[in-house]
């Protein structure tokens, strides 16, 4: 089984990758963590360099993701992959391309469930929570 997880940095997509790597390894599969950035486009220079300063911290989180997988993926076969998206849509057609079987992702990017032809898990940290209390 091929797992993508969506990650956009937060606590919540860290409770979807947490997730998507016991999915992958109950399944003997493959996992794919896919560190997505949305596009933001503007004439203001004050939010060009906004923009600019948000693709710098996304670039950083999808370095500790590199890691968090090298860390903890115990033997599956992972990889990590950096995606800037300018809608949810762009994550599905991902997902078609790649050939994945489920989609494990944060509440943020929900809007792509009706448009997806896998299989689509939505894991906030809360459902984290709740699991491991």
């Amino acid at each position: 089984m091929r797992v993508l997880v969506v990650s956009d940095g937060t606590p919540d997509s860290e409770a979807a990758l947490a997730y998507g790597i016991v999915k992958a390894r109950e399944t003997f599969g493959q996992l794919i963590a896919l560190h997505v950035h949305q596009r933001h486009f503007s004439s203001d220079e004050a939010e060009r360099r906004a923009a600019k300063q948000a693709l710098q911290d996304s670039l950083r989180c999808f370095e500790s993701l590199r890691v968090l997988i090298h860390n903890h993926s115990c033997g599956i076969p992972a990889s990590v992959d950096f995606f800037i998206i300018n809608d949810c849509n762009d994550i599905v057609r991902y997902a078609s391309k790649t050939q994945i079987d489920i989609i494990v992702s944060p509440p943020a990017f929900e809007a792509m469930f009706s448009n997806a032809r896998c299989l689509v898990d939505i894991i906030s940290s809360e459902d984290e929570q709740s699991v491991n209390s």
